[in-house]
């Protein structure tokens, strides 16, 4: 069965993998560890918020470059 049987998405697709996180007290500006669920993490700059702080913007302090995040991607970010 795929993910469209009977018309619509099934409950496994809907369900995001990981816990959304709360970046509410996130701040712009601030130094966060982004951490992956896989363990690698790296040290980057909150750069944007979105209003309603599901959605954020990271500038690394490594050279990645800026990235966008999602709450519930299962990524971390850690003051």
């Amino acid at each position: 069965m795929t993910a469209f049987a009977l018309g619509g998405l099934n409950k496994a697709a809907q369900q995001p993998p990981h816990r959304n996180q709360d970046w509410t007290q996130v701040r712009i500006s601030t130094t966060v560890e982004v951490r992956y669920p896989s363990g690698y993490s790296y040290p980057a700059i909150v750069d944007e918020k979105s209003p309603d702080s599901r959605i954020v913007w990271v500038l690394s302090n490594n050279g990645h470059g800026r990235k966008m995040y999602c709450n519930w991607d299962g990524v971390e970010l850690v003051p």
